[in-house]
């Protein structure tokens, strides 16, 4: 055997270790905020064995994408509710899971999902952002099949207007380029304003900022 070997051994070894330890913390975060709500139900044992047979394979960015993909749907859960609490658990697990993909080298590019979870984790951020602001508004976020299922943005692009918050329409833009034109047709732009252009600029063409 020889020393290359030895080395991808290791790091196997080393990535299985890691990859166990988030996901037994993402796991006990999951059953906690589902036991006070008995209403909503998700198969996290089924994901947990399904995440054990793709480690069998040493099949890590299989993992990495299941993991986002279990991410998105508990996401949505959690917007839903509007846990504060295990919403900040879960952004913090987000962070732990990106550093562990980054530093192992089994990170799979956000273009390289479904357009699903690329929404939802969009929707999770703009969340993230109007609540650290304290400019939530709960029903948008009730209706959250409006934007996964409909692409229809309004109600956030209105929102970012209303509450001087051009980052949630950078954050839109950079998920899809075509959203530019229901911020163009709902903020009433003239054609002088084009694409690509910044959110600031836009609410500045408009006497926001």
């Amino acid at each position: 055997m020889n020393i290359f070997e030895i080395y991808i051994i290791f790091m196997d070894k080393n990535v299985d270790y890691e990859i166990e330890q988030f996901w037994l913390g993402f796991k006990v975060s999951m059953f906690n905020f589902y036991k006070n709500y008995e209403n909503i139900n998700r198969p996290i044992q089924q994901w947990s064995d399904y995440l054990n047979l793709l480690q069998q394979k040493k099949d890590y960015e299989g993992i990495e994408e299941c993991i986002v993909k279990y991410i998105s749907l508990y996401s949505m859960d959690l917007m839903r509710t509007h846990d504060a609490y295990h919403m900040r658990i879960l952004n913090t697990n987000i962070k732990r899971w990106d550093k562990l993909c980054n530093k192992s080298k089994i990170f799979v590019k956000r273009s390289n999902y479904n357009n699903g979870c690329n929404l939802i984790i969009t929707l999770l951020d703009i969340y993230t952002i109007l609540a650290d602001k304290d400019k939530m508004s709960r029903e948008i976020f009730d209706e959250l099949e409006l934007f996964i299922f409909f692409h229809d943005f309004r109600t956030l692009i209105i929102h970012a207007r209303d509450q001087k918050i051009p980052s949630i329409i950078d954050k839109l833009l950079k998920y899809n380029e075509s959203i530019f034109y229901q911020i163009k047709d709902i903020y009433k732009l003239d054609n002088s304003v084009r694409f690509p252009i910044s959110a600031h600029k836009i609410f500045k063409s408009m006497n926001i900022m």
